[in-house]
C-alpha cells in the first residue's frame, strides 16, 4: 500500500475519528522536543509501514541463509558460546543484504517523502521538491 493511501488511512483513523495525534505535523514556535515528537509520529508511521516487512524478510533470509553456513558451524565446534556465534560471525554475514536493500529503497523513500509532507503539511526536503517541480526550478548543469 503506497504511502499516501496508509496516510490517509491514518489520518482518519488516529486523527479524526480517535483525535489521538494531530492532523497536521507543524507545531507552535517554542514547542519542546516531546511536542515535535508527537506531531511526528503519525507522518512517520508510513514509511515504517511500507518498508518494514521487506526489510524484516530479507533480514530473517539472510540470518537464515548465515546459520546453515560452514563457518557458523566451524565456529560453534570450536566450542564458542551461542551469543558469540550470532554477534560475530552471523550477524556481520546476514545484515550485508538487509543494508544494501535499505540503501537502494531510499530513493523510493524521498519520493514517498513528497507525499507525506504534502499531505501532513511538514516543511521539509520533500515539500521543497514539490515546490521546485511545481515552478520548474531545476538546476541544470552546463559544462562551459
Amino acid at each position: 500500500m503506497p504511502e499516501f493511501v496508509s496516510g490517509i488511512i491514518l489520518i482518519l483513523i488516529f486523527g479524526v475519528g480517535l483525535r489521538r495525534f494531530p492532523i497536521s505535523a507543524t507545531w507552535k514556535d517554542g514547542a519542546g522536543p516531546l511536542t515535535q515528537l508527537y506531531h511526528l509520529i503519525l507522518p512517520s508511521i508510513p514509511f515504517v509501514l511500507i518498508l518494514f516487512g521487506y526489510i524484516a524478510r530479507m533480514a530473517r533470509a539472510g540470518m537464515i541463509e548465515a546459520l546453515d553456513a560452514d563457518y557458523t558451524r566451524t565456529a560453534a565446534m570450536k566450542g564458542l558460546s551461542y551469543p558469540v556465534v550470532i554477534w560475530r560471525h552471523v550477524l556481520r554475514n546476514a545484515l550485508l543484504p538487509t543494508i544494501s536493500v535499505i540503501a537502494t529503497q531510499t530513493v523510493y523513500l524521498i519520493g514517498g517523502l513528497v507525499f507525506i509532507d504534502i499531505l501532513f503539511y511538514y516543511q521539509s526536503i520533500g515539500s521543497l521538491i514539490y515546490t521546485a517541480a511545481k515552478k520548474n526550478d531545476f538546476l541544470c548543469y552546463k559544462p562551459e
